[in-house]
């Protein structure tokens, strides 16, 4: 196995597991764990030039645009959760009113 190999391996699983935290809502072991995925891109900066393959950085793209997009609905759904607590907010009031 070469070094962009063991790099793609090692992401995933972090990938994985940071995905896995968001959805049990699980935050600070999201925060632990993309700490540990920057240390890795840090490691891969370290690489020789004839270590890292077009394969990598391929994958390094795909996971740019999935984490984008998981941000994204992370996004959206806390400003769903926000509006919903506003108003349930704006309803105990009136009805303590």
């Amino acid at each position: 196995m070469n070094k962009s190999d063991e790099f793609i391996s090692a992401f995933s699983v972090l990938n994985d597991q940071i995905v896995a935290a968001i959805s049990d809502g699980r935050f600070s072991r999201v925060i632990t764990l993309d700490k540990a995925r920057q240390d890795l891109m840090q490691d891969l900066v370290l690489l020789a030039a004839d270590e890292v393959d077009d394969k990598l950085f391929d994958f390094i793209e795909l996971c740019t645009r999935q984490n984008t997009k998981m941000i994204e609905d992370l996004e959206l759904e806390v400003e769903k959760l926000t509006t919903r607590n506003n108003r349930f907010t704006k309803a105990v009031i009136a009805y303590h009113s």
